[in-house]
């Protein structure tokens, strides 16, 4: 599983976070904008990169970067700085051991091409719409005897979907899933993965959508298009 520190953990929105990835698994954590604090995530979670804020406090953005990339724990960890403000030591060329660096305000889609390209991970290139559904996620919680979850579908593509829950999933488990679509009588249902934890607090993440039946897709695809036109 591919890990991603994010600081502060806003930085990284649902939008973003929610298109990153098609095939691969990653899990979002969250520090707060404090060097130290940040530091010592980084050593416990050992991220494959760290998304950080130029206006990070208690060290120059020179000197967290040398110390990440000098830690033997750390060396292979990619470094993604998003400046705030230009300033004499804002910049990538300015700043050693930097692996990249996007000027304040981000495009989204700018943001998650380069996470992706640093990761070395595909992008999902399905449309994706959001919506406010229940689903229901079978053999997936982590609770003991919860053979099912209730949850809210917050966005949703032919491919995947992104899902709120009350309980904790299983990051990596495959199980079934099954919801009825708005002013539709039938249920799309069929397998599904969850690939990735997206915000730990409110417990939101990446579902993909596996097999499911032509009727099921079928009214699945009728659906996303019939969102993307109005």
């Amino acid at each position: 599983m591919r890990k991603i520190l994010v600081s502060p953990r806003t930085l990284l929105g649902s939008t973003s976070t929610g298109g990153l990835l098609q095939r691969e698994s990653i899990r979002i954590i969250g520090a707060e904008p404090i060097a130290a604090v940040l530091l010592q995530k980084a050593l416990e979670k050992r991220p494959d990169i760290i998304v950080f804020s130029s206006e990070l406090r208690g060290m120059s953005p020179a000197s967290f970067c040398r110390e990440i990339k000098t830690s033997a724990a750390l060396s292979h960890t990619r470094l993604l700085m998003l400046v705030e403000q230009l300033g004499v030591d804002a910049g990538h060329a300015q700043i050693g051991h930097l692996d990249g660096s996007l000027l304040c305000p981000v495009d989204d889609g700018q943001l998650v091409e380069t996470i992706a390209a640093l990761l070395e991970v595909g992008l999902r290139d399905a449309p994706r719409v959001p919506t406010e559904i229940l689903a229901w996620l079978e053999n997936l919680c982590e609770q003991s005897g919860c053979p099912a979850s209730v949850v809210n579908v917050i966005n949703l593509s032919e491919r995947g979907m992104l899902v709120e829950s009350p309980l904790r999933l299983r990051v990596g488990d495959q199980g079934s899933f099954r919801f009825f679509l708005p002013d539709q009588s039938g249920m799309v249902a069929g397998t599904c993965k969850v690939h990735v934890i997206t915000d730990e607090v409110l417990l939101h993440y990446g579902v993909e959508l596996m097999e499911m039946s032509l009727e099921s897709r079928k009214r699945l695809r009728l659906f996303i298009e019939s969102q993307e036109v109005g």
